[in-house]
């Protein structure tokens, strides 16, 4: 059988293609409309033919009619027509319709009139009568008109379609694989199995190498029996860890869900990290693209977009753009990735065509010098230089450093606590900032009960959780809340602790935003006989006889929520200033401040004179009054550090100001001067009211409320304090404006002239230089001098403490103390002396032995090693609280005020 010819007809092998024509019943309909037009023509061009040369009848068989005209058009040149015992030439023109049935062995009936030959074929013609011929003819007449031209240019294309598909159909329904499904591999020869592995997409050589491997051919075989050879299913099944992945690939690809080599490749990533996969797994097949169909639009919509997004840079560079980068980026983006990748780069070209056209000369000069660019050589590079031990342990300290933060991260991203109640105060200030609860989730509660109402029809409770000053009203219905009966059995009131369940919504009632429709109720903890605590008010002075329940009060739970903020403002204040934090020690050897006001602490109870070398400590030990010395020896080493932490003092005073367990908080800086610490005390202190003002807001009101009722309740007592403006207005005053500053000796001053033209009149009024000021005049100088904290500098050295550091006069001592109003000193300090033979003399100057300055050599050490100019300060922690929170009484403002005759629990 010849070849096609392109430029005209063709000679074929007639009994093979008559055969071919004769099976293709499958064509489809447009062909066979096709095919009728074009019989149509043909029959109505080969009537006038004929009747010019009347040597062929036609048969009325308008099936075998129709093959023929789709098979006489390709007829050779060389067919003849045979009536028996008589030969005639067949015209191009007339073979088209003569030839009625053709096969290559078929057997022919003996009356057969008429014989047509090709070659060593013979073809049998049935006549056909006049008035048949005169009917069809008329039938076909109006057909046949459109048939002349479309027969005359559609029969050899139909004809050839016809020749050239039917092999292939043949040839696709004996292909290997049916031969897979009807035997084992063990059945199939060699030549078989290499011809079944071609079907995966390999070459010969490809197949040849997998043959060698008879285990793996053993599963291509069986894999491709069950899921159809393909490109896919070769990748799948040697890239796949297990049998079990390997099925479940097969089953995707056969069910067409994964048609792409990049879909492919993402689950087999996803099997390596997850093993565990079944089928439908959602998280497998979202990662996967599984089922993702990219269509042929999505595909030409994506290459526009990329085009439109480039259009300046590929116009500027024609064929010299990037558009394998082009390619890279679209196979990255979400939904695009998964299309074919084949379809997606013909696309690019195409539409590279469409903008820029065909390439012009100028377009192949510049890729030729863009590949002569790329083929030169390049330059030399440097020897790359072996990393020294240093970059070594520099990349190995990287990678810990980042494993590490990996670690932190990861640890700290989730945790295993989940509060099962809710806060009350988180519910209110959503509520205050318009965020309200969803009225269909039930929210639980726990605390202690303020008040209790109870109604035929309902009962109101208010229930407090010590997360705010403010209670949440709790509703509670019968025929919502079952448990209501049953609890009010137990008659719990004021001070009991319960748990309720419930709905939060908008409350109708003023002055609350939200209530909790309760579903249901749990009493926790009744309070029995004899409860302390009264649901009116009580006195502080009351309250201290019950340290242990007073929290349970509003204004003792303000407090302390306040010394709570107070104690995180003085840590993230010193953090975000790179200090470090110091435990100094609560039993020491020494007393920082020589006042001889110590506890001390012995195992020697009882003994009238102790020998304390016998003790345990083999010396004197004493609870610490200041953790200065202390810390002052880790601010050598880190610079920057302060120590917070409980100190004691054996003073027999039951004022209002003092503890004889209080809190200090005592920064020490290295590398600073007076100025310098002036600054950073008023940084420090107006920080902390700020953090305090800014945190606690409503125990701040509560607060300021508070007081002002006790003003006005409160008869004006002998000594009474008075300040002017609420709570909230003095803390406000006191961050918005900067602190006054003055010398001691203009302190003196300024409180002599105010004395002597009558504005003031103190209890002492021995005003004079060298003084030790009393609270009286610290107070006046900051509320109605300065009207504000003040601080006073360069005090005298001589009632000063021995390691401040003496002035160039030698009189005062570079020492400062803030003076706030209601409270008077509030901080203290100096610039040490960093001189040890100043030190010592100033210690002897003082009073102190030789063997008290021997039991001090640790801290006088400091100046002998490396010493350098530095300073520090203490803050009373109790005496911030009292400015912050408007207490009177120092003994408020610590859970389990320590003093003169008090240490109950």
């Amino acid at each position: 059988m010849s070849g096609p010819n392109v430029l005209g007809y063709r000679s074929l092998d007639l009994p093979y293609y008559e055969s071919s024509a004769m099976q293709s019943r499958s064509l489809p309909a447009v062909g066979l409309v096709t095919g009728f037009l074009a019989m149509t023509g043909f029959m109505l061009w080969n009537v006038t033919i004929t009747s010019r040369n009347p040597t062929v009848s036609y048969n009325s068989n308008l099936m075998t009619s129709m093959r023929t005209a789709q098979l006489g058009a390709t007829l050779g040149n060389t067919a003849r027509v045979q009536r028996v015992g008589v030969d005639a030439p067949l015209s191009k023109a007339s073979h088209s319709v003569d030839a009625v049935y053709a096969t290559r062995t078929m057997r022919h009936p003996p009356d057969a009139p008429m014989m047509m030959s090709s070659k060593d074929e013979t073809v049998l013609a049935s006549p056909m009568s006049q008035w048949e011929r005169t009917l069809f003819m008329v039938g076909i007449v109006v057909a046949g008109v459109v048939g002349v031209f479309v027969g005359r240019r559609s029969q050899d294309r139909i004809a050839m379609a016809t020749y050239m598909v039917e092999p292939a159909f043949a040839h696709a329904k004996s292909r290997p694989r049916s031969r897979v499904l009807q035997a084992t591999a063990q059945e199939l020869t060699h030549d078989e199995k290499k011809d079944v592995l071609k079907e995966f997409g390999l070459n010969e050589k490809g197949a040849t190498d997998v043959l060698k491997n008879e285990e793996l051919t053993e599963l291509l075989l069986r894999m491709g029996e069950t899921f159809g050879a393909s490109k896919l299913l070769y990748s799948a099944v040697t890239k796949a860890q297990t049998d079990a992945h390997r099925e479940l690939l097969g089953q995707y690809i056969k069910d067409e869900k994964i048609a792409t080599a990049q879909q492919l490749d993402c689950a087999l990533a996803f099997l390596t990290e997850t093993p565990n996969v079944v089928a439908g797994d959602p998280t497998f097949e979202k990662e996967s693209g599984v089922g993702v169909i990219v269509t042929d639009e999505e595909i030409i919509d994506a290459v526009a977009k990329a085009f439109e997004e480039n259009k300046a840079k590929i116009l500027e560079d024609r064929y010299q753009y990037n558009f394998g980068f082009m390619l890279g980026r679209l196979l990255k983006a979400d939904h695009i990735k998964w299309a074919d990748s084949a379809k997606l780069k013909q696309e690019v070209e195409k539409q590279t065509l469409a903008v820029l056209g065909p390439k012009t000369e100028a377009d192949e000069q510049a890729g030729k010098k863009k590949k002569k660019k790329k083929a030169k050589p390049q330059a030399k590079q440097p020897k790359v230089k072996k990393p020294s031990a240093a970059e070594l342990a520099a990349e190995k300290e990287a990678g810990l450093l980042a494993m590490m933060t990996e670690a932190a991260d990861a640890a700290t991203s989730s945790f295993l606590y989940n509060p099962r109640l809710c806060r009350i105060t988180e519910l209110l200030d959503n509520a205050a900032q318009g965020v309200f609860p969803d009225e269909d989730q039930e929210y639980v509660v726990g605390g202690w009960i303020r008040t209790t109402r109870d109604q035929r029809a309902m009962t109101f409770m208010e229930i407090n959780d010590g997360s705010g000053p403010t209670g949440l009203q709790i509703v509670l219905e019968p025929n919502t809340c079952p448990d209501l009966e049953e609890f009010r059995k137990l008659g719990a009131g004021y001070g009991a602790c319960i748990e309720a369940t419930g709905k939060v919504v908008k409350s109708p009632a003023a002055g609350q935003l939200i209530e909790m429709k309760g579903t249901s109720i749990k009493l926790i903890g009744p309070v029995a006989d004899g409860f302390p605590l009264a649901k009116t008010a009580t006195s502080l002075e009351n309250l201290r006889l019950y340290p242990h329940l007073r929290v349970r009060t509003n204004v003792m739970a303000c407090v302390m929520r306040v010394r709570n903020e107070a104690s995180f403002a003085i840590h993230k204040f010193f953090k975000d200033r790179h200090f470090q934090y110091v435990h100094t020690p609560v039993l020491t050897s020494n007393d920082c401040e020589g006042a001889g006001e110590c506890f001390t602490v012995s195992t020697l109870l009882g003994q009238p004179n102790p020998d304390y070398s016998k003790d345990f400590f083999g010396s004197k030990a004493m609870l610490t009054v200041s953790g200065q010395l202390n810390v002052e020896t880790y601010a050598a080493g880190l610079t920057n550090v302060y120590t917070f932490g409980p100190t004691f003092r054996a003073e027999n005073s039951n004022t209002s100001r003092h503890l004889a367990e209080f809190w200090m908080v005592e920064p020490e800086v290295w590398f600073i001067d007076q100025k310098g610490l002036m600054d950073l005390a008023e940084d420090f202190l107006r920080y902390c009211i700020a953090h305090v003002l800014k945190e606690c807001q409503a125990d701040i009101l509560y607060l300021s409320q508070y007081h002002q009722r006790m003003e006005e309740e409160r008869t004006q007592e002998e000594g009474q304090r008075t300040l002017e403006g609420t709570l909230v207005e003095r803390l406000v005053g006191i961050v918005s404006e900067p602190f006054g500053r003055v010398t001691y000796t203009e302190a003196i001053d300024i409180l002599k002239k105010e004395a002597e033209e009558g504005k003031v009149t103190f209890e002492d009024m021995d005003l004079h230089w060298g003084m030790d000021m009393g609270s009286e005049h610290e107070r006046y100088l900051a509320e109605q001098v300065f009207k504000k904290p003040v601080i006073v500098t360069n005090y005298p050295a001589e009632i000063k403490s021995f390691y401040m550091k003496q002035s160039e006069d030698g009189k005062t001592v570079a020492g400062m103390d803030i003076l706030v109003p209601s409270i008077g000193e509030i901080i203290g300090g100096s610039v040490r002396e960093d001189d040890f033979d100043k030190l010592v003399a100033l210690a002897k100057s003082k009073g102190m032995s030789d063997a008290d300055i021997e039991s001090l050599s640790w801290y006088t050490d400091l100046r002998k090693y490396g010493s350098a100019p530095h300073g520090g300060f203490g803050l009373g922690f109790e005496r911030l609280l009292l400015l912050c929170t408007g207490m009177l009484n120092i003994r408020d403002v610590i859970p389990f005020p320590r003093y003169p005759g008090g240490i109950s629990c």
